[in-house]
């Protein structure tokens, strides 16, 4: 990518010291195309893991979005938690509240999963961009028209897997969706309840799948798109998405640095544990597990256990164990 087209990013706020956060993220103001963090007062999916993170993760929310205001960033909130037991008084009561933040905040846009609520915040705050939610699941593009033409949804944000499935992304883009894709997701995409983790219907399951069933090839079988596998999502990708909100202030502006380079780097820096037992290059997993879906995985192709059998090696060689 030229110096003159550079990468965009949608860029987590993790809840830790607002005013020191803003300052760091002003060295990168060429490539941040939005900040997005939780509304104060309102549920979101992540409300558990951030107030892990950051005891007063609410007030520094607060802080974030009034030092913000006005500024050259634009916030984004994440609406996207699962609304489907509220009944529809406690829905109107629920907007309600949330376009009175959008006012106090002057929200730059939303992240929605509900087609209902989206309808409503764009009809009575038209300025504000509707974004759908990866937690939506929306492989299908007719569903995708229904928020384009009631919702007049800005951004498409395709579900976790998309970033290894380079055909629906060239099909969002050919009919003319904008794409916010999400690229460090571990998920691992042979868990068997990924399309409905994210509204706490896994809870009957135990604990995490790539958990239950784990082993190091999991690493590689996830939802994360590689930094030196951008150039071949750059044609159809408008914005970069990078969660974080439950990670580290360190580890979230480390990762940007390495997908801003776009370049290969070290396997363990990818994750926030920065296990030494995964100090191999990136280059090592081959540019054809972007592009085959992992579909053959038990019927013959064994690519994957060699490569991270490869990578084990190598970071034990290199680290002398």
């Amino acid at each position: 990518m030229s110096e003159t087209m550079k990468r965009q990013f949608s860029f987590p706020f993790n809840g830790s010291d607002a005013r020191e956060y803003l300052e760091r993220l002003e060295g990168y103001r060429d490539y941040i195309h939005d900040v997005y963090v939780g509304l104060p007062i309102v549920e979101n999916y992540f409300i558990t893991k951030t107030k892990n993170i950051s005891e007063d993760y609410d007030e520094q929310c607060e802080r974030f979005l009034n030092e913000s205001k006005g500024s050259w960033l634009k916030r984004y909130v994440p609406i996207n938690a699962d609304y489907s037991r509220l009944t529809p008084e406690e829905m109107d009561e629920l907007i309600e509240t949330i376009l009175g933040q959008i006012d106090r905040y002057a929200i730059d846009g939303i992240i929605c999963t509900e087609i209902y609520m989206a309808e409503k915040i764009h009809k009575k705050r038209p300025k504000v961009k509707i974004n759908t939610s990866c937690n939506g699941f929306h492989w299908s593009i007719p569903q995708l028209r229904t928020w384009e033409r009631r919702a007049g949804i800005d951004l498409v944000n395709p579900p976790r897997e998309a970033g290894r499935n380079l055909g629906f992304l060239k099909k969002l883009h050919e009919g003319g969706f904008k794409i916010k894709l999400l690229i460090n997701e571990a998920c691992t995409l042979r868990c068997p309840y990924l399309s409905n983790f994210c509204f706490g219907r896994h809870k009957y399951t135990g604990a995490c799948f790539a958990m239950l069933e784990y082993d190091e090839v999991n690493r590689i079988q996830s939802c994360m798109v590689f930094p030196q596998w951008l150039k071949y999502l750059d044609e159809y990708v408008d914005v970069y998405k990078l969660t974080g909100r439950y990670l580290p202030t360190d580890h979230i502006f480390g990762l940007l640095d390495l997908y801003i380079k776009g370049e290969e780097c070290s396997f363990k820096d990818l994750f926030v544990s920065h296990d030494e037992d995964l100090d191999f290059p990136t280059s090592m997993i081959p540019d054809r597990l972007l592009f085959c879906n992992y579909e053959q995985c038990g019927h013959g192709c064994n690519l994957c256990e060699t490569t991270i059998e490869k990578g084990l090696r190598y970071a034990a060689e290199k680290n002398g164990k």
